[in-house]
C-alpha cells in the first residue's frame, strides 16, 4: 500500500506539480539485512563502491511491434498506443533515518520540507564544481532522459560512487523535460512535459476513438530496499552499506500497469493523465543486487 502525498509549495514551481508516493507498512527502526544477500561482494571498510541505475518494463500482456503497443486494460478497453514518451528526472539512494543527510527517511515521521528538498533537486540542474548544492547524497542521479514506451528496453541512466553512507531506501521522481534531457526526439516538443501517449481505443467492438495525452505533472514514490524477487517483503528489507559494498538498481516498471483503471469514456484528460502517471509510480518495483 502506498500514501499519496501533494508536496506544498511546489506547484508554484512554473506550475508542476510533484506527487510523492511512499510505502506504507511496518516501521523498521533498524532493517533486518537479508544475509545470504548482505554478505555478498562484502569489501573493506571504508573503500569507495559504485551503484548504478537501470530502467527496465514488464511487458507481459503488452504487444509491442513497430506500429506500437497494443493491450487490453483491466475496464475491457481495447488500446493501441502509437507514440509514448515518458521523462525518467531522477533517482537517489536515501541514507538510513539515524544517518544526518536522511530528511526523506524521516518525512513519514517528523515532516519534512519538501520545498527545501525539491529545491536541492532542482538545484543539481545548475549547480557548478564548487558552487552547487554541497548537501546532495552522492549516490543522486539526476540527468533527466527520455524514454520510448513503444519500444520498451533496458537502459542504464548513471553510476555513482557512494562511500561510508548507510542506505535503506530509493527515490524515483518521472517530471518534466529539459533542454538538457537526452534522448529528445526530433518529431515532438517534450521539454516541458514528462508524459505524451498518442493512440485509439475502442470499447467492446465499438469503433476506435483517438486519444492524446500531454502532462507536465511530476510523481515519485519512496521505497525500502529489497533484494531481487523479493519487493514488497517486509522481512527481507535490508540497507546498502556503502563502506562495504556497492549495488545495481533496477527501476522496473510495468507497461501494461500504465493503463490500469483508465476509464477514456468517463474520465477528464486531468484525470487521464494522473491516472496514468500515478500507475507509472504503483507499478514500479525496486530490484536491488548488492555488489563488490
Amino acid at each position: 500500500m502506498r500514501r499519496r502525498v501533494v508536496m506544498p509549495g511546489v506547484c508554484a514551481i512554473a506550475g508542476t506539480c510533484l506527487v510523492l508516493l511512499w510505502g506504507c507498512g511496518q516501521e523498521l527502526s533498524e532493517p533486518e539485512p537479508v544475509q545470504e544477500v548482505a554478505t555478498q561482494g562484502e569489501a573493506s571498510s571504508g573503500e569507495p563502491h559504485q551503484v548504478d541505475y537501470h530502467l527496465s518494463w514488464n511487458t507481459d500482456g503488452v504487444t509491442v511491434s513497430e506500429t506500437g503497443l497494443e493491450l487490453s486494460n483491466n475496464l475491457g478497453y481495447d488500446i493501441e498506443v502509437s507514440t509514448g514518451y515518458l521523462v525518467f528526472y531522477s533517482t537517489q539512494l536515501v541514507p538510513c533515518e539515524d544517518d544526518t543527510s536522511g530528511e526523506l527517511t524521516r518525512a513519514k515521521d517528523s515532516g519534512i520540507d519538501w520545498g527545501k528538498w525539491w529545491g536541492r533537486l532542482i538545484g543539481i540542474r545548475t549547480a557548478h564544481a564548487g558552487h552547487g548544492e554541497e548537501n546532495l547524497d552522492a549516490s543522486v542521479v539526476a540527468q533527466s532522459a527520455i524514454e520510448d514506451l513503444t519500444n520498451p528496453v533496458t537502459m542504464e541512466v548513471g553510476s555513482r560512487t557512494i562511500e561510508g553512507t548507510r542506505y535503506c531506501q530509493i527515490h524515483y521522481l518521472v517530471a518534466r523535460g529539459g533542454t538538457g534531457t537526452t534522448g529528445l526526439p526530433e518529431e515532438l516538443d517534450m521539454v516541458g512535459a514528462s508524459l505524451y501517449l498518442a493512440g485509439s481505443w475502442s470499447l467492446e467492438g465499438g469503433v476506435p476513438q483517438d486519444f492524446m495525452i500531454l502532462s507536465s505533472v511530476a510523481y515519485g514514490t519512496l521505497s525500502n530496499l529489497y533484494p531481487d524477487s523479493f519487493y514488497g517483503v517486509a522481512d527481507k528489507e535490508f540497507e546498502v552499506d556503502a563502506s562495504q559494498n556497492g549495488a545495481r538498481v533496477e527501476i522496473h516498471r510495468n507497461l501494461l500497469g500504465l493503463f490500469e483503471n483508465v476509464n477514456f469514456q468517463e474520465m477528464s484528460d486531468t484525470q487521464l493523465e494522473r491516472r496514468i502517471l500515478q500507475n507509472v509510480i504503483e507499478h514500479t518495483e525496486f530490484q536491488v543486487e548488492l555488489q563488490p
